[in-house]
């Protein structure tokens, strides 16, 4: 009857730093109903926790609270469960503390190096004018170090563990084998707060006498160049390494190895690695012996001098690592009309290229990527400035080998290779790489369209969960706050969100300022952030992009109904608010001269700081300096509408958490913002702010501003300027999640649909018609007589609109949280389609629905999941469900 048993949200966990773990089980699709549940959890020798029989009240989650646990210690968890009839279903797991805030014994080592030279900073116009070439070329790109140790084990191992972590990005090697299978741990976080280390069982790799420990080591996030102006050094200009080892012998005795005792280091065959330039290896150069036993040749190695840092960031990584996650074939190999060797792999990914060839030693070859090929079927560097090369470079040796980066990756479909012939290919791959995340939720239907859209939203998601929630894996990598708030619905619908964004949350919270602002990118790289400031008139933060701190947490907690995601994140939400009011009570300029009813109204209003507003408005993007002239246009009701949004959602946390003291305070701040908002910016013919612009009147609308007879003329307006624009869409960034929604709740369920099947610009199926394998960030970056822009082709945000397709065509709606409560409601004559099938996984087991429509009327099927309720509507009827699995026709 369980079907998994995870410990924050990972099977069998090793190294979690959280003293209060939290349990959660999820059970296979049965009729069976749980009566009570027990759950122990023991280390060697001691039972720690032991709830007994308690009567089970629906909630798959549960807290530790036992007895403090150990450091470095493993322990053993039996969950058992008893149904009504009295049958009995147990599941083990295990999982191992991390350090517990204690201070390890190992100390930071650093090989011996040449500073990393930062970037020129670049004066803002720079900063929008393409430079696609690097500057000052690889006198100005760090060799890639490889680093090694040689320990005695003195007999046979009974258990053993690697904890390890960098400044830079490392691989780890055990007697010439890979300790694991991560890409480029320790990973992006808040460095200053929260540096990741690894946690690895090495048990069965170690034997008795010499054993090597091998280490590649470089820049990664911590010197590489990083966002829009790609500057390095954002952390540091040193690259560093730090490892503490503890072997346990079959005869008791234990045994410490530390990293600032004995490790030797040298350049390696990666002649640099960046992040966002590429790579380049000598392939004549590479030899792999230096981590095998026996190895003599270290004697001219340098040994690594011991640096001080302070241990305080250390943090166990509370996630799996980014690794390879799928291979794609190559597609076809292809000469363009210009002549140029090009490789197609068929699909925008996130990953590198692995390439069999042969060649002759010293020849030089070059693998330049992009998503997309011009419109006469050319090479094209979609994504220009500097420091975004996407370029690998290799020397090869004699003979047959392969090339395959370690330390960078890419956005990309196409590679130009240059300095081969094709017949010197022998196999090619795509290496697909990102964070493991679990993929729970599936779509389709009898739409083609819609089908490839999902296609679409699926395969952005994997190329943009990267250690964090990245916006794009090409031109920036960043993690930006505004792109996970429209989009984390969509997202953990398809893929288990609940512990990735759990962990970038807390880095949310370690990047927090004093006075509450919340960066509109996390992690906050300082140069990042030197430059936001200056864009952005002195803020790094904005409506629609900080609110995230309050959005994303109740969108994990609607999705998975676990309390403690509000519980962890309540103070910096707090936080976030508080700042807000103290923005919204800063005096603009001119405030002499309002009248005293603007005065009165003033404090509720959020116009008095930089918003991006409504982001890439399409009808006025393609105008010189039309983004711009949009966030001008649309700054001020984005920011004060948001500010609704946000406290409302708010209030519904703390209800959620039992503060209902706050609910109330917050309650009467919404109604004074509402208020505020209608009275500022809606006139009383429904226009707002003056404005033709579609997203103004959608945001005004979900944050309930347009109130009594405004609310309707408000929602005419709307519809009025979507039949004007021939049902396209003209929302931006910040209005376009809500868009479907406020139509289909306002009675225009039809106008809703025109604007999803919509295929002429600006759409989702224009996207669909013109070959996109993911999801645009410009949703006219392929124009209409095929020139492919200077754009991002893999951006999840405007797959927002998932969601609204999993509610309204898959007919899966929560009627509480965690899908506690359940209602299947399928728009089946409204959508205009013949059959759909929609699924994912719920913290309760498998939740899915399938209808199709017959000659007699339409056939459902599906399944509910053990611990929940359901209800059917359809067809002018109200179904009660039983859990497990369903078949039911109505006419």
């Amino acid at each position: 009857m369980i079907k998994s048993l995870y410990i924050n949200g990972r099977i069998n966990p090793l190294g979690i730093d959280d003293a209060n773990p939290v349990f959660h089980f999820t059970c296979e699709n049965t009729d069976k109903k749980i009566k009570c549940i027990s759950l122990k959890v023991e280390k060697p020798g001691k039972v720690v926790l032991d709830t007994g029989i308690i009567p089970y009240e629906g909630n798959n989650y549960i807290e530790y609270a036992g007895e403090s646990l150990d450091p470095v210690t493993a322990y053993l968890v039996y969950l058992e469960l008893t149904d009504m009839e009295g049958g009995i279903y147990g599941k083990e797991a295990c999982f191992e503390t991390g350090f517990l805030g204690n201070i390890p014994l190992a100390g930071w080592i650093e090989p011996v190096q040449e500073e990393a030279e930062e970037e020129e900073a670049l004066p803002f116009m720079d900063l929008i004018i393409p430079n696609p070439s690097f500057w000052g070329g690889e006198v100005r790109l760090k060799e890639v170090k490889q680093l090694r140790k040689s320990i005695n084990v003195k007999g046979t191992v009974r258990r053993a563990r690697i904890f390890a972590t960098a400044h830079g990005v490392y691989n780890l090697y055990l007697n010439g084998k890979k300790v694991s299978d991560r890409r480029f741990a320790p990973e992006n976080s808040a460095y200053k707060d929260i540096l990741y280390y690894q946690t690895y069982d090495v048990t069965s790799a170690l034997c008795e006498g010499e054993n090597v420990i091998g280490v590649y080591l470089a820049d990664g996030w911590w010197i590489g160049r990083l966002g829009m102006s790609g500057e390095s050094c954002n952390y540091g200009n040193k690259l560093g390494f730090w490892l503490q080892a503890k072997i346990e012998y079959e005869d008791g005795t234990k045994e410490f190895i530390v990293s600032d005792d004995g490790f030797k280091s040298k350049s390696s065959y990666i002649r640099y690695s960046d992040l966002y330039i590429g790579e380049k290896q000598d392939g004549s150069l590479k030899d792999e012996a230096w981590m095998e036993p026996g190895y003599e040749e270290d004697a001219s190695w340098q040994e690594c001098p011991a640096a001080d840092y302070d241990m305080a960031n250390l943090t166990g990584q509370p996630t799996d690592g980014v690794r390879a996650t799928e291979e794609i074939p190559l597609k076809e190999v292809i000469t363009t009309p210009k002549g140029e060797l090009v490789l197609d792999f068929g699909q925008v990914i996130a990953g590198v290229l692995r390439i069999e060839l042969e060649a002759s030693k010293g020849d030089e070859i070059i693998f330049e990527h992009a998503e997309v090929l011009d419109k006469e079927g050319n090479y094209i560097n979609n994504i220009l400035g500097r420091n975004k090369d996407q370029k690998d470079v290799y020397i090869a040796k004699d003979g047959v080998q392969t090339f395959e980066p370690m330390f960078t990756y890419h956005g990309f479909r196409y590679v130009r290779v240059q300095g081969l012939e094709e017949k010197q290919i022998k196999s090619a791959y795509a290496i697909v790489l990102g964070s493991p995340i679990e993929k729970t939720g599936e779509f389709s239907c009898s739409n083609e369209d819609l089908n490839q859209l999902q296609h679409c939203i699926d395969w952005s998601t994997k190329g943009n969960m990267f250690c964090v929630p990245t916006d794009c894996p090409q031109r920036e990598k960043l993690g930006w706050t505004g792109d996970i708030q429209v989009y984390a619905r969509t997202a953990a619908f398809n893929y288990d969100m609940d512990s990735f964004l759990g962990a970038w949350l807390m880095n949310v919270r370690a990047e927090q300022n004093d006075d509450g602002e919340i960066p509109v990118v996390v992690p906050n790289p300082p140069k990042q952030e030197q430059v936001q400031r200056i864009m952005s008139e002195g803020s790094n933060s904005s409506a629609a992009w900080g609110d995230a701190c309050v959005l994303v947490p109740w969108y994990l907690y609607e999705t998975y109904g676990n309390k403690k995601v509000l519980e962890d994140n309540f103070d910096m939400m707090k936080g976030w608010l508080g700042y807000i009011e103290r923005n919204c009570a800063v005096k603009p300029e001119g405030y002499e001269n309002f009248t005293d009813e603007q005065k009165e109204r003033n404090p509720y209003l959020w116009t008095k700081q930089y918003h991006f507003g409504d982001w890439l408005i399409p009808s006025l993007r393609d105008l010189p300096g039309g983004v711009q002239i949009g966030t001008e246009q649309t700054a001020a009701v984005v920011g004060s509408s948001f500010y609704a949004i946000t406290v409302s959602t708010f209030i519904k946390i703390c209800r959620a958490i039992g503060k209902e003291d706050e609910a109330l305070k917050y309650g009467e701040l919404l109604l004074k913002i509402q208020k505020a908002v209608g009275d500022e910016f809606i006139a009383d013919d429904g226009a707002v702010y003056n404005s033709n612009l579609q997203g103004l009147y959608v945001i005004v609308l979900f944050a309930g501003c347009a109130q009594g007879e405004k609310k309707q003329k408000v929602t005419d307006k709307l519809v009025s300027l979507i039949k004007e624009n021939d049902y396209r869409l003209d929302t931006g960034f910040s209005s376009v999640s809500y868009l479907l929604d406020v139509l289909a709740e306002n009675g225009y369920l039809d106008i809703a649909y025109k604007l999803l099947y919509q295929t002429k610009a600006p759409s989702w199926l224009y996207m669909i018609k013109n070959g996109a394998t993911t999801m645009w960030e410009n949703w006219k970056a392929v124009l209409e007589d095929g020139t492919r822009t200077e754009s991002s082709y893999n951006h999840y945000a405007f797959g927002c609109v998932g969601d609204w397709i999993y509610r309204h065509i898959g007919g899966i709606r929560k009627a509480e949280s965690g899908y506690k409560k359940i209602v299947f409601e399928p728009d089946v004559e409204e959508c205009g389609l013949e059959n759909a099938a929609c699924s994912t996984e719920t913290p309760y087991g498998t939740l899915a629905l399938e209808w199709k429509k017959t000659q007699g009327g339409v056939s459902f099927k599906g399944c509910v999941p053990v611990g929940t309720s359901a209800m059917l509507k359809a067809c002018g009827q109200e179904i009660e469900l039983e859990n497990g699995e369903f078949e039911i026709s109505l006419p």
